[in-house]
């Protein structure tokens, strides 16, 4: 069986969507989306690519007004170096 590879470049297709705070970058997952614990550890070892030092630093569950359930994930990755990877494919 080959081995999982993943680039940095990988990082922009990980969650629902992304947000900023206190600079750094928050990974938001949906319940729908029932690869949850997959996403996670793809995305632990996608932070590692960045350097030992860019980990996650915590989990939130939310729940919206239609109770609509979304796992928040801080990371201490800079949203700089997030959104720079993010725009590339955007251009």
């Amino acid at each position: 069986m080959s081995e999982l590879q993943l680039e940095t470049n990988d990082l922009r297709y990980i969650g629902g969507s992304a947000y900023q705070e206190d600079g750094n970058c928050v990974f938001v997952f949906y319940e729908e989306d029932c690869t949850y614990g997959v996403e996670r550890i793809i995305l632990r070892n996608l932070l590692k690519l960045f350097g030992e030092d860019y980990v996650i630093l915590s989990e939130e569950e939310y729940a919206d007004e239609r109770e609509k359930l979304s796992m928040h994930v801080f990371t201490n990755l800079p949203w700089d170096m997030y959104k720079s990877i993010w725009e590339k494919d955007h251009e």
